[in-house]
């Protein structure tokens, strides 16, 4: 497997390598054929700008333009209002809004003139020109005020069942044979309709924004579809941010992590989000939402770095799991505090009878007595980035710290009393991504390449991959190494009509032991079952028999579960959205999407089962204007 891992790494640090110097090679012929805009001039001579921020305005026309603009409302001669004047103009004229506008968040549609591909839904909201009676946003006390979003009705088909709506369960795609396999599933849904309010203000120098987004892609226990599809309302994004007339920013809030790929510099609202139906993305994308603090630095509009603290969370997945381990999210200290549980005793305290009725200590719930948790974490992931645009392109490099925990408690009865034996195990993680944007042709086609390789990343993937597994002799976290890969084109083929394909890659590599019996333990263990992945009943015949599988059982005896374990997800993905209506009224437009799943896993006993799905898409959505 090392081979494998090594061989990936190595194509896609030879192909970054590779675009990279192509990339060099176009920014030096632009800019070595481009001339100083005469207005740059024009405003140093006025004591506007300094000689070193003419000097940061560089490129083509176009570019020397938009740079000029977005530096002009950093130093605040110009307002909020103002700027989105000025671009609502240039894509009137039939100008590329800058990439900086493209918010990346699905939030609204495509734009309304010659709309390129690294501009997406939300960037129209910002540059519509305001055409009907009604304001391109509200006033409020000093603040402006513009709401957003989308009402949508998707339709979806999929080839094996995953009861999953519209967001795939990448990494349990079903295996063949089992019941899902053989049975089609088809659901409408409105879950993926979205609220948003974007709040803007200006206090002196420095610009203040809030922002606010959120769906219904969340279930509770009485949710279901039989009458009234009562899905609760789901936070997204809500964050708070100030931008200095130094180009330092501060943010605060749940937003995108600093991990996803930009369009443009480093900016909230600015991130690369794949334009699919599908409500998980694509496999192989880096993501998560979470709460963290940001501290940005624009250095003269071409290079960005920035640094985030940000809430952690560990998955794991493991074959063997000790008795009394603490910290994970299913572990029995997630549920805080408890300080008699005497009712579970009987089920993990393996105590005589009269001791058991005893009260004065503390001991653990009884497995499955609560629902899942969150992990009990000891430090925030810690996220850097530094993103540069030479003059062609957009490119970045982060670098992802972590920190697991874990708490063993002996299983004598002594021990459940007194944890002085107890043993608290910490490991660190972490990773490195890239990511580029390429504009291949200008405002038609942007080829997009991503991707992360380290030990413990996996919640950063679409997948949803465990970080770390568990070694039986002590309980410690192993961290899991793993490789992330998602590539992509996006094509504006004409004003009205997106076009979009992603391929995707998430590779596990195996961390196994052996248990202190001599069974299966970690990750990836060639002794775990597989024998019974493939069929659609985990339990014998009442009188005893032969399995689905081929596995003669006796009667009354219990069939093991599958125990396969994933090895490598990928995923090809294609669609387009076409813009039915777009006016002062909003956006009506329509889409669709093919999506190809599959899925390997470690051999076992009893072979290594895969897993397959077809999923059809189709969306009708109407955006606010």
């Amino acid at each position: 497997m090392t081979v494998i891992l090594r061989s990936r790494l190595a194509m896609a640090l030879a192909l970054a390598a590779l675009l990279l110097a192509a990339s060099a090679m176009i920014a030096n012929a632009e800019t070595a054929s481009t001339t100083p805009d005469p207005l740059v001039q024009v405003l140093v001579q006025k004591g506007v700008l300094s000689a070193d921020e003419a000097k940061s305005i560089t490129g083509t026309a176009e570019q020397q333009r938009d740079q000029l603009v977005e530096l002009l409302k950093q130093k605040g001669v110009i307002s909020s209002a103002e700027y989105d004047a000025v671009l609502a103009a240039r894509v009137d004229a039939g100008f590329e809004a800058p990439a900086s506008q493209a918010f990346a968040a699905n939030t609204q549609p495509p734009g309304t003139k010659v709309v390129p591909a690294t501009y997406n839904a939300q960037a129209a909201q910002a540059v519509r020109p305001p055409e009907s009676n009604q304001p391109l946003a509200l006033r409020y006390k000093g603040l402006t005020l513009t709401p957003g979003g989308f009402a949508s009705a998707d339709f979806y088909v999929r080839s094996r069942n995953e009861n999953s709506d519209s967001t795939s369960n990448f990494n349990s795609t079903p295996f063949g044979g089992v019941t899902n396999s053989h049975l089609t599933e088809f659901h409408a849904t409105a879950k993926a309709s979205r609220i948003s309010l974007l709040a803007e203000g200006q206090a002196g120098r420095t610009k203040l924004s809030g922002y606010f987004e959120g769906d219904f892609m969340s279930a509770a226990p009485t949710s279901n579809q039989v009458e009234t599809n009562a899905w609760p309302f789901r936070v997204r994004q809500a964050w708070g941010q100030s931008e200095f007339a130094n180009g330092m920013t501060l943010s605060g809030g749940q937003f995108w992590t600093l991990l996803n790929t930009d369009r443009k510099g480093i900016a909230l609202r600015s991130e690369f989000i794949p334009n699919t139906i599908e409500a998980s993305y694509v496999i192989g994308y880096t993501y998560v939402r979470q709460t963290a603090i940001r501290f940005t630095k624009n250095f003269n509009n071409r290079i960005w770095a920035a640094f985030e603290v940000a809430n952690p969370e560990t998955t794991y997945a493991t074959s063997f799991t000790p008795s009394f381990i603490m910290g994970l999210n299913t572990s029995a200290n997630v549920t805080s505090p408890f300080t008699n549980l005497l009712p579970n005793l009987a089920a993990v305290c393996p105590l005589p009878a009269a001791t058991a009725t005893t009260s004065g200590y503390q001991c653990n719930p009884a497995p499955g007595a609560y629902s899942n948790g969150v992990s009990t974490n000891l430090a925030p992931d810690l996220i850097a980035k530094v993103a540069f645009e030479p003059g062609w392109g957009h490119y970045e490099i982060k670098i992802l710290g972590r920190f697991f925990r874990d708490r063993l408690v002996p299983t004598s009865t002594a021990n459940l009393v007194n944890s002085s034996a107890a043993t608290t195990n910490v490991t660190e993680g972490g990773g490195i991504g890239w990511g580029m944007i390429l504009p291949v042709v200008s405002k038609k086609v942007d080829v997009i390449f991503e991707g992360m390789v380290g030990a413990g990343i996996g919640r950063y993937g679409a997948a949803v991959n465990p970080d770390v597994t568990i070694r039986p002799s002590d309980g410690a976290l192993i961290p899991l190494k793993q490789l992330h890969t998602l590539a992509g084109v996006e094509w504006h083929a004409k004003p009205k009509l997106d076009v979009y394909l992603y391929g995707g890659d998430e590779y596990i590599r195996r961390a196994n032991y052996t248990s202190p019996t001599g069974g299966a333990a970690g990750y990836g263990s060639p002794l775990v079952n597989t024998r019974n992945c493939n069929v659609e009943l985990l339990t014998s015949p009442a009188t005893g028999g032969v399995t689905g599988s081929g596995v003669v059982v006796p009667a009354g005896t219990a069939v093991a579960a599958c125990g396969a374990q994933n090895k490598n997800l990928w995923e090809a993905t294609a669609g387009f959205w076409y813009r039915l209506y777009q006016g002062s009224f909003g956006t009506f437009q329509y889409g669709m999407q093919y999506e190809y799943l599959y899925r390997t896993t470690y051999p076992g006993i009893g072979g290594a089962p895969k897993g397959m799905d077809s999923i059809a898409f189709s969306s009708l959505r109407f955006y606010l204007p």
